[in-house]
């Protein structure tokens, strides 16, 4: 059964935050297509490795109160590297951070900024900076948010889904020189929504708003376990090619169905010039079969990288994409 995905799909790809290719850790995915930062928050920094490829591409570092702590003391036995990761901003009610991690930042140029207020978490707060700097269609990146605490974890992704929504963006358009009140923010159209991106040690995660997607998947660095996870009390409804277990107008539902430990499928979906999306009629039992297996064979590019695609169409309300990562050092 073909998909119809449309001409004009979004093309979506967290690998390419993930892959440093050329001089400088620059991204694998070419130049960075929207102003984008990468928000720390108060969690152990787990790869010194991926935090200095994904500083190197995002435009503003803003760490979440106590995160300044877990940044001052990663790099405490390195002096020139504590010296050289300044945060931009420090931001939230600034309960956390330590007084001698707050006078070294502010002093190498950090700005220090308290946000008072109990209705928005500090992870809140830091989001609403970004996009008083970067502007309403900024993308974010918030780092080692998808572990510990499980209220934390939950907040963090309502946090993602109302970043999509325009909500920061509406509390920085308040905090303006103007002091207006927040306006009424409309839904955003997909192909207009920031995107938050989330990233654990074992995961990662991005909310899709009602739209049709082509995501770009490499089995190098993510999967081949992902899933679908309803986000609200409405009812996402979700059409797949290109997982070991598709969805065909799938209804998703927190008491129903959710798309948990799927996989990416070993045989690939063929995209047609009418905006249809294909798969072989009898790939289903060998697919699934090599899942399970774990023996799914890669196809390689020229390049060397293990590439998937995954089409998804999305209608009724937003889900979130969560892909598996492998361990970094």
């Amino acid at each position: 059964m073909s998909l119809p995905l449309g001409l004009e799909p979004q093309v979506l790809s967290i690998s390419r935050w993930l892959v440093a290719s050329g001089a400088g850790g620059a991204p694998s995915g070419g130049p960075v297509p929207l102003p984008t930062s990468l928000v720390l928050v108060n969690q152990p920094v787990r790869s010194a490795e991926l935090l200095q490829l994904l500083w190197a591409q995002v435009c503003l570092v803003v760490c979440a109160d106590g995160a300044a702590n877990r940044l001052f003391d990663h790099f405490s036995t390195s002096p020139e590297d504590q010296a050289r990761f300044v945060p931009d901003i420090i931001t939230g009610d600034l309960d956390s951070i330590r007084a001698e991690v707050r006078d070294y930042y502010a002093t190498r140029g950090s700005h220090v900024v308290l946000m008072s207020g109990q209705d928005d978490t500090d992870l809140d707060k830091a989001l609403v900076q970004a996009h008083m700097r970067l502007g309403s269609q900024a993308d974010a990146i918030v780092l080692d948010c998808l572990e510990g605490r499980l209220d934390h974890t939950m907040q963090t992704m309502n946090s993602a889904l109302l970043y999509g929504k325009g909500h920061h963006a509406g509390l920085a358009r308040a905090m303006g020189p103007t002091g207006s009140p927040i306006p009424p923010t409309p839904l955003l159209e997909a192909s207009q929504a920031p995107r938050c991106l989330l990233l654990g040690p074992a995961s990662a995660a991005v909310v899709l708003e009602p739209g049709s997607y082509i995501l770009e998947c490499d089995a190098d660095v993510e999967g081949p376990t992902c899933g679908l996870i309803p986000l609200s009390d409405s009812r996402p409804v979700v059409w797949s090619r290109g997982l070991a277990w598709d969805l065909d107008g799938a209804e998703l539902s927190f008491g129903g169905l959710i798309s948990s430990s799927n996989a990416f499928s070993p045989v690939q979906p063929t995209i047609h010039g009418d905006g249809t999306v294909t798969m072989p009629s009898s790939r289903r039992s060998a697919c699934q079969r090599a899942v399970l297996e774990h023996d799914a064979p890669a196809k390689h590019s020229a390049d060397g990288a293990s590439k998937r695609i995954v089409c998804l169409r999305v209608e009724g309300a937003s889900v979130l994409w969560t892909v598996e990562l492998p361990q970094r050092d």
